[in-house]
């Protein structure tokens, strides 16, 4: 969806980068270290985990005392329609888009295909996303998306018309898609599979079974995850396991 150009990484030892612009967007992630990202007169000064997002043709530049080492991604289209020159944002506690980033620069590195590339790098955008503050939000909508995040690791949750809510339920959905860009359902399904890209990367540590993180991501049935899985990212959950630079396997490979 947002055509995704190039990952690549620097050393951890930078202290300088000279002023330059490029003919896609940019994605700034800082792995180690620390500096200044310098854009449009501005002098942010930067430590792990912060993500700069900075539009076509728009000169910047990177200064540091001491080195930093980062990920760069350049891309076609970003989620955001605000007209800004460049973004900043802090990957959340758990760094979900550094792991991903890790994922996305060790397949691209192995040559895996344009596909499985551009499926991570779509759950990268998601996680972005999901760090932009949003304003003048409808607050039936805001209720929804918090009860969507706090229960879409149940088997049992269902979406429902909040008992809250002024709102008929297709007139609810049509304002959380024009806030968010997807729907209620949509954006649940995100959350699930997205969680269990992680989870499944993760298992070389955790050892758990493809069922197992079907269940944790909320899905009670294997079966219909693995097809909502496949749907989402055009690979099995046992495909995309194969795929991780991360690959885990459990007897036979079974789930």
């Amino acid at each position: 969806m947002y055509d995704l150009v190039l990952i690549s990484k620097t050393a951890d030892d930078v202290t300088a980068v000279e002023e330059h612009t490029h003919s896609t967007w940019e994605m700034f992630y800082v792995r180690v270290g620390t500096g200044s990202y310098h854009h449009a007169g501005q002098d942010s000064p930067f430590v792990p985990g912060d993500i700069f997002i900075t539009r076509p043709g728009e000169p910047h530049f990177e200064t540091s005392e001491l080195g930093y080492g980062n990920y760069f991604v350049f891309f076609k289209d970003f989620f955001s329609s605000q007209e800004r020159s460049f973004y900043r944002f802090h990957d959340a506690a758990s760094q979900p888009v550094l792991n991903l980033l890790h994922v996305l620069y060790s397949a691209s590195m192995a040559g895996n295909s344009h596909y499985l590339c551009s499926s991570v790098f779509e759950s990268i955008h998601q996680f972005v996303r999901s760090l932009l503050p949003h304003t003048a939000a409808n607050p039936f909508v805001e209720a929804l998306k918090e009860e969507i995040e706090q229960n879409y690791r149940d088997p049992n949750y269902r979406l429902a018309s909040s008992k809250q809510s002024p709102f008929s339920s297709d007139h609810l959905r049509r304002l959380f898609f024009s806030q968010f860009g997807v729907t209620p359902l949509q954006y649940l399904i995100s959350l699930r599979i997205n969680r269990a890209k992680l989870l499944i990367n993760e298992r070389s540590q955790t050892s758990r079974s493809l069922k197992e993180i079907a269940f944790l991501c909320g899905y009670s049935d294997y079966y219909y995850f693995s097809r909502q899985f496949k749907q989402q990212t055009g690979f099995s959950p046992l495909e995309w396991s194969r795929l991780s630079p991360y690959y885990y396997k459990q007897g036979q490979d079974g789930a």
